[in-house]
């Protein structure tokens, strides 16, 4: 007696879903996630670097700490 548990179940995927299209989509993925990421870490590198966020030359001088 064999139960249905105890058989090894194997998923059969569309010939469409071949390596070489899951690679595709990965690479896909990754390239939409950096690319929206992109102007969150320029924001970022920016105030690291000082910048207020005030425009080309408004508010304080460039480069002051006061």
């Amino acid at each position: 007696m064999t139960s249905a548990a105890a058989a090894p179940l194997r998923v059969r995927r569309p010939d469409r879903a071949g390596r070489n299209r899951t690679l595709l989509t990965a690479a896909a993925v990754v390239t939409n996630l950096g690319g929206q990421g992109a102007p969150i870490a320029a924001a970022f590198a920016v105030l690291r670097a000082g910048g207020e966020g005030r425009g080309a030359h408004g508010g304080r001088a460039r480069f002051s700490r006061c």
